[in-house]
């Protein structure tokens, strides 16, 4: 996993514990590791290693809404997305959500 704010961590460790369960105070276990990191960094290191995964979770809730896909944040997701299927495996699988009015298609090509 890759977080970019360790604030988020400690919090979601100290009043998520139900959930998070000793995970977040580890940070790594035989099948997991935390990596607290810009992703977008990561991701353009895991190319240059040629790295593979079975599966991306995109955080990506601030999609904005226009007639017109362009401008800065456009942009950024437009990069996270390449990245992210960049370092999936073939039979990988790229997995998002959002929320209230982010909620929309979004067709991109990539």
């Amino acid at each position: 996993m890759l977080e970019i704010d360790d604030v988020v961590m400690k919090a979601c460790s100290k009043h998520m514990r139900s959930i998070c369960g000793d995970v977040l105070d580890k940070r790594s276990g035989d099948n997991y590791q935390i990596i607290v990191e810009d992703c977008m960094k990561s991701m353009q290191t895991f190319i240059k290693e040629d790295r593979k995964f079975d599966y991306v979770f995109g955080d990506l809730t601030d999609i904005p809404i226009t007639a017109t896909p362009t401008g800065e944040l456009w942009d950024f997701f437009h990069n996270m997305l390449q990245l992210s299927f960049k370092i999936l495996k073939p039979s990988g699988k790229f997995m998002t959500h959002g929320n209230g009015s982010s909620s929309v298609e979004v067709n991109l090509i990539l």
